[in-house]
């Protein structure tokens, strides 16, 4: 870096360059310390800074979330700009203005003198800012408690709770006080969550949140089990294959029948899907005879008895018993 410095500065050894104070010298100036590919990265997408008022300063690119922390430096970085460049001022000059000044060889106040008399006619660098501290990044993860703990405000249970949700959302908006619950859509999720786009991206899908009307939304736990299990039901009635279940024709019958949102019975067969981003995903058939659907019969076991009071033995004979075949 020293001589890309240089070079823009029109800095050469012997030839001293006079410095001018603008009257107003600003002190605000924060530099940012930044590597090559992260600088073409901030080029070519920008950055922004995020973060609460009790929370520390996070600063995002489209990918990556970085803690911001102000370090002091120990010398003091002058900001400013050229006059007029030295490779033209050697072109205006006469040949002994041009020439090279040699340092040092009087001694004393001559020598200062002779410094002094070599810039006079020099064009000067103007400073107009100083800084004595830099901003250092350190990468960090995305902050998934706090995305977490925003979907967690309105969990999707059902339609007919979700009507009340967001009736009373629009009337807590008319009054001064915000609503206790609330529902997000994207924008809102990237301007309150400390994370790049790509990473949150990442966290809704591994949160399993759906896209409903705008809003990012968790699907309550009792209301996948309901679909999933009315599902497992239907395909014993139609004769359907547990390993390959048509998942648009399930939708259809879970709408009819069970009034579940179309929407969130496809997205909750497919989170119990054990083929999940196989051929038979793009088949439209969805496996349910895998780990999730196990994994839901024991839960409900354990939710309808106290585990202490399980013994081993016992449970297990009772998951086996209860799992579809």
């Amino acid at each position: 870096m020293e001589g890309v410095e240089s070079e823009a500065l029109a800095l050469e050894r012997g030839h001293p360059r006079p410095l001018h104070f603008t009257d107003t010298l600003k002190q605000d100036y924060l530099l940012l310390e930044v590597t090559e590919d992260l600088l073409q990265e901030i080029e070519a997408s920008g950055v922004c800074i995020k973060g609460q008022r009790d929370e520390d300063a996070v600063l995002c690119t489209s990918s990556t979330t970085y803690s911001v922390k102000v370090v002091g430096t120990t010398n003091t970085v002058l900001l400013g700009q050229d006059c007029k460049s030295y490779v033209d001022f050697c072109a205006s000059a006469t040949p002994s203005d041009a020439a090279p000044t040699q340092l040092g060889n009087f001694p004393g106040v001559l020598t200062q003198q002779q410094q002094v008399a070599a810039v006079q006619d020099t064009p000067p660098f103007v400073v107009s800012a100083s800084c004595s501290s830099h901003l250092e990044l350190q990468e960090i993860g995305p902050d998934s408690e706090r995305l977490r703990s925003m979907l967690a405000e309105s969990v999707y249970t059902g339609e007919e709770a979700d009507g009340m949700l967001a009736r009373a959302s629009c009337a807590l908006d008319e009054m001064e006080s915000p609503p206790a619950r609330r529902v997000y859509s994207l924008g809102d999720l990237l301007a309150n969550v400390r994370a790049s786009e790509s990473q949150l991206w990442s966290l809704l899908h591994a949160m399993e949140a759906l896209e409903l009307d705008g809003h990012w939304r968790l699907i309550d736990p009792a209301l996948q089990g309901s679909i999933l299990e009315y599902t497992l039901l239907t395909a014993v009635q139609k004769g359907w294959s547990l390993r390959s279940v048509p998942l648009e024709p399930a939708a259809d019958v879970l709408l009819d029948e069970g009034g579940f949102d179309k929407r969130v019975s496809m997205h909750c067969l497919r989170m119990h899907d054990a083929a999940r981003g196989s051929a038979d995903e793009a088949l439209g058939t969805v496996d349910l005879s895998g780990t999730r659907t196990c994994r839901h019969y024991g839960s409900q076991l354990l939710l309808a008895k106290a585990p202490a009071e399980w013994e081993v033995e016992d449970f297990m004979a009772s998951w086996r018993r209860v799992l579809p075949e």
